[in-house]
């Protein structure tokens, strides 16, 4: 799941870069994930380094992979709307 954070014509920052501005060009959105590494708190990261060692992975799964890693995404890409998360 993932936010919507700029439409059309708006003008992006993403949340880690305070350097970077994006300009959402037409039929496109900016989406983010709520899952990084500056939002998750310590009971977080324990479930987390608790889940990767019953898995056997040392990989960090806490970024969110977006519009902060591939751009603008195209609005028919988009598949559905969450309304609220449980």
């Amino acid at each position: 799941v993932k936010r919507v954070v700029g439409l059309v014509g708006q003008i992006v920052r993403p949340r880690e870069s305070w350097h970077r501005i994006e300009r959402v060009p037409s039929f496109a959105l900016w989406v983010e994930g709520d899952n990084n590494e500056e939002d998750s708190n310590k009971e977080d990261e324990d479930d987390e380094k608790e889940a990767s060692a019953i898995k056997g992975s040392t990989t960090n799964h806490c970024k969110s992979i977006d519009s902060r890693t591939y751009g603008p995404i195209c609005k028919n890409l988009v598949e559905g709307v969450a309304e609220r998360i449980i």
